[in-house]
């Protein structure tokens, strides 16, 4: 049998003829599942196309080619393994949507047998624009009369001007930054004028041409700048005068270029010290403060040349500071620094003399001030260059503080609401200022006064913190624990109900408060022959071990406090049963509950799947495209009792075509108290109606 390719309207034919366009209901679905074949390799069921490449936004058709039993009719399905980068439709049209790779895999199902191709898509990101990065490069706007005066055409944008001779690094931008590819090629109209060489721009002969830079990937996209090659500047020379300038002052500075016939005769001005010195684009310089600055001029057709002069900017004193008026030092200690301050800051000579009025007390050199026993004297610093100007600081010595130490190095503990005096010491004996501050790192936990005092606030452990008031820094620390009592238990749940045999059933305990320190409880039932218990925490796991009331404890292992709640075991999950289902000679559904428990049920839900006549899900809801609806029962069923006919409601049902079959499954139910129960879906139990085992009782049978 020759191959043949399975055009869309073929396949979406034989989907019609064979009606299993959706699940199976659950039972049939199991049979086929216990019954159906692996997935067969044939050659005879493959994709056209093994790969494809595509844009975002772009479409591609796929076909298949079957032969063989894979040419039978059949179910066929279409699957990305991606649907966030490549998805499929029901007649395998594959859409691009984002950058990235997936594999769309079309399976086939013709009774027991089943077929899989897999095509593999690549989605690329377009480039949409390419741009020229010209930071660095001598690029000019086409409008400026320098330029104008090179071009011998018009340019619209900007003019990228370099030297014959010269090369200069190309850098282009590709938008979106994330496209699959970012890759451009460089080139020019001209290469006797410009050639490219990788991305190198070389400067061949005088004259004009056009670069153009385009996407590797989506060569469509360029980017054109007009490129003027011309005679350069070999040497510039500078001039400015006396080369001298006093703050505030102006010093015009001049340039002259070789060859003189050099296409672009200007310079781009800049000073190498600008806080000293700074120069406008007219080469005019001024002097900003004290020291030599040098004034570079660089020409601005790229060639690189470039010429520099050395300026000096000169200011003599005004004024001197210190930077305290007043300091204190440790005896014996550190040393503490001065530091003298010239006005203005360019000052030339800052040079200064410094001395102490009592070196017992404290000697000074060069700003470092030493104290040597407690006291206070006089620090002096005096401008050398000029004597009239000088500055003091008081300096008072201390002796430090060198260590707190608490009586208590392991740490306190103390409950919720207490507190305790915290005992400390200062080292050394003499010194200056003993007073200290407390701090506590958490105010939530623990706070502290002036004195020391500690008050426990909450469950935790907070960190106390003595510091030295002398500006010594040290510190001394306390590690205080604050302990939470129980004072109270309180069950989560009051009443549990418990399915028979469950042996997870979870009971939860709160203590009082609920951040107590000791969360272990002790849980015990009153009757293990009906429920038993296990768990040493705050919650514990309850079995139903037969049908019965009894009584739930909990006791804290803290302080004995308990809680009482109850337990019914009950087999919750049949406590309904679905003792008739049908439908009759109108094509109305029947249905006879029973009441199996021993309590009331006031309502109960259930869940209602329609089929044909073929086996297919039918749309019986009023949203047209459902194939179930829901349903209750509202009047209650005492034990044993079953329900009346007539009484049921049925949610969103809508159908009319006749039924095949018909899958009730009960899903949950409420009983008097208000307590709804739902049924886990793996212990609910469906009721089939079948036409073809039941025919008497189906429409027009």
């Amino acid at each position: 049998m020759g191959r043949r390719p399975v055009r869309l309207s073929e396949r979406r034919i034989a989907m019609k003829k064979t009606g299993w366009t959706t699940a199976l209901p659950a039972l049939l679905a199991l049979l086929l599942m216990l019954t159906a074949g692996t997935a067969l390799a044939d050659p005879g069921w493959s994709f056209t196309e093994k790969q494809v490449v595509l844009y975002e936004g772009e479409t591609f058709q796929t076909e298949i080619l079957r032969e063989g039993a894979a040419a039978e009719e059949g179910k066929i399905t279409y699957v990305s393994s991606s649907p966030a980068a490549v998805s499929v439709s029901e007649d395998g049209t594959v859409t691009a949507l984002k950058k990235g790779k997936a594999s769309v895999t079309a399976r086939l199902a013709i009774g027991k047998k089943r077929w899989k191709t897999v095509l593999d898509v690549t989605v690329l990101r377009r480039v949409t624009r390419v741009t020229l990065n010209t930071k660095g490069l001598p690029v000019y706007d086409s409008s400026d009369l320098q330029i104008e005066g090179l071009l011998k055409e018009p340019a619209d944008g900007p003019v990228l001007v370099i030297p014959a001779g010269r090369s200069v690094q190309l850098k282009a931008v590709c938008t979106p930054e994330d496209a699959s590819s970012t890759k451009v090629v460089y080139s020019t109209d001209d290469a006797g004028v410009a050639r490219v060489s990788g991305a190198v721009l070389q400067a061949q002969q005088r004259g004009e041409c056009n670069l153009t830079i385009a996407s590797v990937q989506n060569p469509e996209v360029t980017e054109t700048i007009r490129v003027a090659v011309i005679q350069p500047v070999r040497k510039l020379e500078l001039s400015a005068g006396s080369r001298k300038v006093a703050v505030g002052g102006m010093l015009q500075a001049d340039f002259s270029c070789e060859p003189s016939n050099a296409s672009l005769q200007s310079v781009i001005w800049s000073s190498r010290n600008p806080t000293i010195a700074s120069v406008d684009e007219n080469g005019v310089i001024t002097g900003l403060k004290k020291g030599n600055a040098v004034i570079a001029a660089k020409a601005a057709d790229g060639s690189g040349a470039t010429a520099t002069i050395t300026v000096s900017v000169t200011r003599t004193a005004e004024a001197i500071t210190l930077n305290h008026a007043e300091i204190e030092a440790v005896a014996n200690g550190k040393p503490v620094y001065l530091k003298a301050v010239l006005s203005p800051a360019d000052t030339s000579d800052k040079s200064v003399h410094w001395e102490s009025s009592d070196p017992e007390i404290a000697t000074v050199e060069a700003g470092k001030v030493t104290g040597r026993r407690a006291g206070t004297c006089t620090v002096t610093a005096t401008s050398l260059s000029n004597p009239a100007l000088t500055a003091s600081a008081q300096v008072r010595v201390v002796q430090r503080v060198t260590a707190i130490v608490f009586d208590d190095p392991q740490g306190i503990s103390m409950k919720v609401g207490e507190t305790a005096q915290l005992s400390w010491r200062v080292e050394p004996e003499d010194a200056s200022d003993k007073s200290v501050t407390f701090s506590t790192n958490h105010t939530a936990i623990a706070t502290v006064d002036g004195s020391g005092l500690v008050r426990g606030l909450k469950r935790g452990v907070a960190t106390i913190t003595a510091k030295a008031a002398d500006k010594s820094n040290k510190t001394g620390r306390i590690k205080v624990t604050v302990i939470q009592p129980v004072l109270g238990v309180q069950l989560k749940v009051f009443l549990h109900h418990v399915q028979l045999y469950d042996e997870y059933h979870r009971a939860t305990a709160l203590t009082v408060p609920r951040d107590a320190n000791n969360q272990n409880m002790i849980w015990t039932t009153g009757d293990p022959y009906i429920a038993t218990a296990r768990g040493t925490g705050n919650a514990c796991y309850l079995t139903g071990n037969q049908v019965g009331d009894t009584s739930l404890t909990v006791t804290t292992e803290d302080g004995g406090y308990t809680a009482t709640g109850e337990i019914r075991v009950r087999d919750y999950n049949g406590a309904v049963l679905v003792e008739g289902l049908w439908v009759d000679a109108d094509n109305r559904i029947r249905i006879v509950l029973r009441n199996m428990s021993d309590f009331t049920i006031a309502r109960v839900h259930f869940r209602v799947e329609c089929f044909d006549r073929e086996g297919n899900p039918m749309v019986c809801n009023v949203d047209g495209e459902s194939t179930s609806f829901e349903g209750t029962y509202p009047l209650a069923l005492d034990p044993g009792m079953r329900s009346v006919h007539g009484q049921f409601t049925f949610r969103d049902a809508a159908f009319t075509d006749p039924l095949g079959m018909v899958v009730l499954t009960v899903t949950r139910y409420t009983d008097l108290e208000g307590y709804t129960w739902d049924i886990p879906e793996e212990a609910q139990v469906p009721r089939n109606w079948d036409w073809r085992l039941d025919p008497r009782e189906s429409p027009n049978g």
